[in-house]
């Protein structure tokens, strides 16, 4: 059957701060050399610190159809010769 499509929207993931309940967690730039690795945050209103397996904000697609077979300039151009 090969390649399937499904029409997809684009959501931002964020985190916000459990602490003051208002702030968004923004990473710090470090990397936890832990198993899985973690990425330090820290919220932008009160300063809290917290430890996320995620770089937050991220993007997330979901599929807004089912599945298909790909048409016209959907089809990868590697499939037409």
């Amino acid at each position: 059957m090969g390649e399937m499509v499904a029409e997809s929207k684009v959501l931002q993931v964020f985190m916000i701060c459990d602490k003051c309940g208002k702030g968004e967690m923004r990473p710090t730039g470090e990397i936890l050399t832990s198993n899985p690795p973690m990425y330090p945050h820290k919220c932008i209103v009160c300063g809290n610190i917290a430890n996320f397996p995620y770089h937050y904000p991220y993007q997330r697609l979901v599929a807004i159809e089912e599945a298909r077979e790909a048409v016209g300039n959907e089809v990868n151009p590697d499939e037409s010769r």
